[in-house]
């Protein structure tokens, strides 16, 4: 149960600590207060932590967030090239990208960090998520997001799939509670 709590609290406090702009030792103790007061109300299930995974998720996390900088900053350029052009080549239009594979069910978080990730790319905002998980998302170039779109969801669910791993509850097994849901 512990456990369960400090994978809150400390991203929590992370979050906090990064809008705040303050390492004051008084500010590290307020965000650990509020991540812990915000934890101890949205009640966390108990779970058993599959051994090793932190590190990996660390890892791919740090990865991740590399990816996505570069991502955002080669598309800034991309858009600006087309901005500053004289015929601004543009081809807009609105494509569907599956949040996770066809037979899995889409979770809140991961359907929330793919949308997050599509958006904050310039150029590309996603309008709405489906019931499905289907991100119908507004491009400036929809022949190349159609083609590139899949593959690189694709690659943010492996990268999402190993930050969260599957975590085994206490009244059901590690394949069944996994943040996206089972594999039929």
């Amino acid at each position: 149960m512990i456990i369960g709590y400090i994978r809150i609290i400390f991203p929590l406090t992370l979050v906090y600590l990064c809008l705040t702009a303050n390492l004051h030792a008084a500010n590290v103790t307020a965000g650990l207060l509020l991540s812990t007061f915000i934890t101890w109300l949205i009640k966390p299930p108990p779970y058993m932590a599959a051994p090793l995974t932190a590190p990996l998720a660390i890892v791919t996390t740090l990865a991740y967030l590399a990816k996505l900088i570069i991502d955002t900053l080669r598309c800034d350029l991309a858009v600006s090239k087309l901005l500053l052009s004289r015929r601004m080549p543009i081809a807009p239009g609105i494509i569907a990208i599956r949040s996770v594979p066809p037979g899995r069910q889409p979770g809140a978080v991961i359907s929330a960090l793919a949308a997050h990730a599509i958006t904050l790319t310039p150029g590309e905002l996603v309008l709405e998520i489906a019931d499905d998980g289907t991100l119908y998302t507004h491009t400036l170039n929809a022949p190349t997001t159609a083609t590139d779109g899949p593959a690189d969801q694709a690659a943010r669910l492996a990268s999402y799939d190993r930050i969260f791993p599957p975590i085994a509850t206490a009244s059901a097994p590690a394949s069944a509670s996994h943040s996206q849901g089972p594999t039929p």
